[in-house]
């Protein structure tokens, strides 16, 4: 089956030797690529900032900075499989845990 032209009714034939953009299809590059790498390591920094903070400063600091990882690092994980994604699916799960922990021991600390 041929596309035919409406008023002519024949065949419509492509454009021989090289293809023009017009009817090329081309691919356009991933904007947000460098944006999503960086949310990755912005989430990994901020995972560690706030298992430190933990350490060194208040609990609701810590949980906060966690959620903020956490986000991040979800933002970052919308790019295809790759050493940045896995860098951001590890931020998340360590921001999770921290994050678990803190809450808890934040809730268990207001009921004494």
């Amino acid at each position: 089956m041929t596309a035919t032209d409406i008023h002519t009714s024949e065949p419509i034939k492509a454009p021989s030797g090289t293809e023009t953009p017009e009817n090329s299809p081309q691919q356009a590059p991933e904007p947000t690529a460098g944006y999503r790498v960086a949310l990755a390591v912005v989430a990994a920094v901020l995972t560690l900032v706030a298992w430190a903070a933990a350490m060194w400063a208040n609990g609701y600091v810590s949980l906060g900075i966690a959620v903020v990882a956490i986000v991040c690092g979800a933002l970052a994980c919308t790019r295809r499989a790759g050493a940045w994604r896995n860098l951001g699916i590890t931020a998340i799960i360590a921001s999770g845990v921290l994050a678990i922990v803190m809450a808890a021991f934040l809730i268990a600390l207001s009921f004494i």
